[in-house]
């Protein structure tokens, strides 16, 4: 009797073994077919025969399903025939999950909770998983999840909306397209995004990969971006840095994006995230590996031991790709330096080599702080030995003059300026100073931003009073005068520079763009004052040099 139960009881449990074995065996198949399932399960599957029968019902029609038999509807099926995804994937099954239990209330899914599944071409493969979540259930989005293949490998990309404004990304065929979503996304405000998570199968993990961190911050809550940073490398390790300041806050009126970025400083080197900086997400039913908190960002970054720092300035107030020529949209991830002989290039698209200030700091020894210089009327990058600004005046791609920055004693501060006023190579005059500057500042906008603002309007002020009085002396002083070269096309031909886009009528009505042209042609005028055989200018030339333009405004009331 007993010898009968026991082998009934054995059989049963080979038979529940056999068939777990089974069902592992088919899901772990059914995943090799299928990898999205890995990390969001059997739910997301599509219904073969519902998508046929998609494909052949009418275009746009909402096929609705209570799945679990709560008289609810949660499931949708339909063709998206949305202009935003074009054709090339159509017919695009879509199929949305509810997971907040308000669809019933819609017929609709929503962008809070809902799981959304891509199927391009309707032959019943799932491409593409969009994944929205509401994490303080007020009934908009917090977060959003983008899934995607590369090869055989499963990635997600994560972004959050830490000032709650309700906008992520732009999907395009529910991807992120770069060409097609950048300028509809929402990279303003606060916001962060990790692009990408890498799923490790063999060590079930979600490995943070290329750009790590990405985050954007308003300090003065206008609801636009002042500061961004990005962390680029692998996993808690970081290779390079680039945090960048819109110092001006133009970003709204000088902008049809509203992204406007003036300067960043990129670092390169090794870095590791320590734990004090560091928080881990939980991305369904897996936890990723280490990444910077949001909040921290900015702390980590001024801290970190970077190996070599590069300052891009962008003085002509035109961040753009320099190779499109098709777009006016200043670049929403900062200024990206182009790569040069001393510094790679981070990120991309780089900014024109051209009427960009660059300065590097070899060793970072100047731990992203600047100092303000009277000699040019300019924040520096404390610890740069050496600077540049290759001038194309004409914006046809050409060097066509060029002022240089060392520091030849090694105290942390440019000494002196080497102008080049044609752009061949030869210095035609020479700035020295010993003018230590007495404070430093930190890479920070919220201390920086006045300071900058103060001396952009002063120095353009004075620039014009300057040149006005330069033009009266040289009429005098030279028989055949004629208006600069640079003058002439800043008045008259600067607003002819991509018209369509109308990239030259931006420079011109920027404080940036008049500051930086006004300084190239108060320059050249100078030149030929100094030129001129005028006598009794010792005085005007040692103020001139030390950057007291109020002073140099006043002494050349003498010479008119």
């Amino acid at each position: 009797m007993y010898s009968k139960r026991i082998f009934l009881s054995i059989l049963l449990m080979l038979l529940i073994q056999t068939s777990c074995t089974y069902l592992s065996e088919e899901l772990e198949q059914v995943k090799k077919q299928n990898p999205f399932l890995t990390l969001l399960g059997r739910k997301i599957e599509l219904d073969q025969e519902l998508v046929e029968i998609v494909k052949n019902s009418e275009v746009g029609k909402k096929h609705v399903f209570d799945t679990d038999g709560d008289e609810k509807i949660d499931v949708i099926y339909f063709i998206d025939t949305a202009k935003r995804h074009g054709v090339e994937k159509q017919p695009l099954i879509v199929k949305i999950i509810d997971e907040d239990g308000d669809m019933s209330d819609t017929m609709e899914g929503d962008k809070d909770s809902d799981l959304y599944i891509a199927d391009w071409f309707g032959d019943g493969s799932i491409d593409r998983v969009i994944d929205y979540y509401d994490e303080d259930a007020d009934q908009d989005v917090d977060e959003q999840y983008l899934y995607f293949l590369r090869e055989q490998d499963i990635f997600v990309t994560w972004v959050k909306d830490y000032g709650d404004d309700n906008r992520l990304w732009y999907d395009v065929n529910y991807e992120y397209q770069q060409n097609l979503s950048q300028w509809k996304s929402d990279f303003n405000g606060d916001e962060m995004f990790v692009f990408s998570f890498r799923y490790d199968s063999k060590e079930k993990r979600l490995i943070p990969e290329f750009e790590t961190a990405f985050s954007f911050y308003d300090p003065d809550s206008d609801n636009y971006s002042e500061e961004v940073i990005r962390l680029s490398g692998a996993g808690n390790h970081y290779k390079d840095v680039r945090y960048s300041l819109d110092l001006d806050n133009d970003n709204e009126s000088n902008s049809p994006i509203f992204h406007d970025y003036d300067l960043s400083i990129s670092g390169i080197g090794s870095i590791t995230l320590p734990g004090s900086y560091s928080r881990q997400l939980r991305i369904r039913d897996f936890e990723t590996d280490p990444i910077a908190r949001w909040e921290e960002m900015p702390a980590l970054v001024k801290t970190s031991s970077w190996e070599k720092l590069h300052l891009t300035w962008d003085e002509n107030d035109n961040n753009i790709d320099p190779w499109l020529k098709s777009s006016n949209n200043e670049r929403w991830e900062g200024v990206i330096n182009a790569a040069n002989d001393l510094f790679p290039a981070v990120g991309g698209p780089p900014s024109s080599p051209f009427n960009k200030r660059n300065e590097v700091d070899m060793d970072a020894s100047g731990k992203m702080q600047f100092y303000f210089s009277p000699v040019d009327q300019r924040l520096h990058l404390f610890g740069a030995e050496t600077g540049w600004i290759k001038v194309d005046f004409d914006n046809i791609d050409r060097l066509n003059m060029e002022i240089r920055m060392e520091d030849s004693d090694g105290d942390g501060f440019f000494d002196k300026w080497l102008y080049d006023l044609n752009g061949n190579s030869v210095v035609d005059y020479t700035i020295e100073s010993s003018l230590v500057p007495s404070q430093l500042y930190p890479m920070d906008y919220t201390t920086l931003h006045s300071i900058y603002l103060e001396q952009l309007h002063h120095t353009l002020s004075l620039n014009n009073e300057i040149i006005a009085k330069l033009k009266i002396i040289l009429m005098k002083q030279e028989p055949n005068f004629s208006i600069d070269i640079i003058e002439s096309y800043y008045n008259k031909d600067l607003v002819k520079y991509g018209a369509s886009y109308g990239l030259g009528t931006k420079i011109r009505n920027s404080i940036e763009g008049q500051r930086y042209y006004t300084d190239l042609i108060r320059i050249r005028y100078w030149k030929r004052f100094l030129d001129s055989g005028l006598t009794n200018t010792n005085v005007l030339q040692t103020e001139y040099n030390q950057g007291n333009l109020d002073t140099v405004n006043n002494l050349l009331e003498d010479f008119l």
